[in-house]
């Protein structure tokens, strides 16, 4: 019987992450489910159909799966996108190169009633001093999805909720009813430096936002928006509050939960302690297992994903051989 197939008989009918590994337990890739049992019964039948290339290095490739039970798809999926950007397995390449691992940097802006909010990839104190008066500077993060050109659940709705969040700073802030949107904010994109119109009495509240301690900012700017800006605008600011709300809740939170598990003071954390304690956690749920090796010295020549895929079907031929 396939490996699949005989974690397929034992996997519970729960949502959760599952994994592939080959026999000298390298993670070959990471997938997430509403209900284990059932998807790796569909991998063991697609396996067992034979059909591509792809399934073929599969079907030489696979000594074992495994897999780590989660509350429900939604945590399922945000587990899977925090281990594919931390990990980056052979088989995982479309969505690899996907981590950001961006820190946000607030400041006072050049104006009395100005905050200036900036996404950054350095972790030093000067970058957030950098962002405006050092006295008022602040630096959250590093949070590992936020940025352009994602894909995963996570990923989107980090990034597009915190595009809502600086939105509705600036609905909530600005006193002139009039007033369009910045060109800068309009879209899902987030801004990677921006100025908005920001109240003192706020900042302790943006604060406990950004650190992941609560959401109760959104509710306060959505009433301040709510009776500056005209009436045509209140569903586009009922939505920004909700997708405010998934980033509080996919970044913030999840990063303060991260390391609170871990006694970890309330301060910035870098992408490789991140991924280091991801690591441990993964180990102590699913046993031991090794990490793909990351170098590519073709990576130049083909580009980065086509070198991936290379590298790929280079690496499971080598273990057929």
């Amino acid at each position: 019987m396939h490996p699949i197939a005989s974690a397929a008989a034992a996997a519970p009918a729960e949502p959760g992450v599952y994994f592939f590994v080959v026999d000298d337990r390298e993670l070959l890739y990471i997938g997430k489910a509403a209900n284990l049992r059932s998807r790796l019964q569909q991998h063991a039948r697609s396996v067992a159909g034979g059909g591509t290339a792809r399934m073929s290095l599969w079907r030489s490739s696979i000594a074992e799966a495994r897999w780590d039970t989660c509350a429900d798809e939604e945590a399922a999926a945000g587990r899977e996108a925090d281990l594919i950007v931390s990990f980056r397995p052979l088989f995982n390449r479309s969505l690899t190169t996907e981590g950001r691992w961006v820190y946000i940097a607030t400041a006072a802006g050049s104006a009395t009633r100005d905050v200036r909010l900036v996404l950054t990839a350095t972790p030093a104190a000067s970058t957030a001093a950098a962002a405006g008066a050092a006295r008022s500077a602040r630096l959250y993060g590093c949070f590992p999805h936020l940025g352009t050109g994602v894909s995963s659940r996570r990923a989107i709705a980090c990034s597009e909720g915190y595009a809502a969040l600086v939105r509705l700073l600036w609905a909530a802030g600005d006193e002139d009813e009039r007033a369009a949107y910045p060109a800068a904010i309009v879209g899902p994109s987030p801004p990677v430096d921006v100025v908005v119109p920001f109240g003192d009495d706020l900042a302790t509240e943006l604060h406990r936002l950004l650190s992941g301690q609560s959401p109760r900012l959104l509710d306060r700017l959505a009433e301040l928006a709510g009776r500056r800006r005209p009436p045509v605008m209140l569903p586009a600011l009922r939505r920004d509050h909700a997708s405010a709300a998934a980033f509080f809740h996919q970044g913030p939170r999840e990063l303060r939960a991260l390391r609170r598990r871990h006694a970890l003071p309330a301060q910035p954390i870098t992408r490789e302690t991140i991924e280091s304690l991801l690591e441990a956690e993964l180990r102590a749920t699913i046993g031991d297992f090794r990490l793909p090796a990351l170098d590519d010295p073709i990576a130049g020549v083909l580009g980065a994903r086509a070198s991936r895929a290379h590298a790929t079907k280079a690496a499971l031929r080598r273990r057929r051989t």
